[in-house]
């Protein structure tokens, strides 16, 4: 995972060589603004953090990824179980997108469809 948009605090001070995107063990992060994240990256500068975003590695799209947390119970843009997302076979991200989207049920023959009509075997 990444840490970008760092801005530190130097008191005023200029400091040259500040980096403002630095990686990060995934471990670190729980999903929302995290002091443990912060604290690795002043250990690795020796100066402390005012802010900074995430950016994550995920396996799926940004819509993809929102709209399987929505079916999970969460907002759209709470991180907190992107691992887990992540580590979901494709086949029940498909699931869960369709039924975000009010299709329930129609898994299976759609994936059929797809690999009858483009030849594009799915169904793994």
């Amino acid at each position: 995972m990444k840490a970008t948009n760092i801005v530190w605090d130097t008191d005023g001070e200029v400091v040259d060589g500040l980096p403002t995107e630095m990686e990060f063990p995934d471990e670190l992060f729980d999903g929302g603004y995290d002091d443990d994240v912060a604290d690795y990256l002043s250990d690795q500068t020796g100066w402390c953090v005012e802010s900074f975003d995430i950016e994550e590695d995920n396996t799926y799209p940004e819509y993809v990824m929102e709209s399987v947390r929505q079916n999970l119970g969460l907002e759209a843009d709470d991180m907190s179980m992107d691992s887990e997302i992540n580590g979901m076979s494709k086949r029940e991200v498909f699931a869960r997108c369709l039924e975000w989207e009010g299709i329930i049920g129609y898994e299976y023959k759609i994936l059929s469809l797809v690999s009858e009509i483009f030849g594009v075997d799915l169904m793994d």
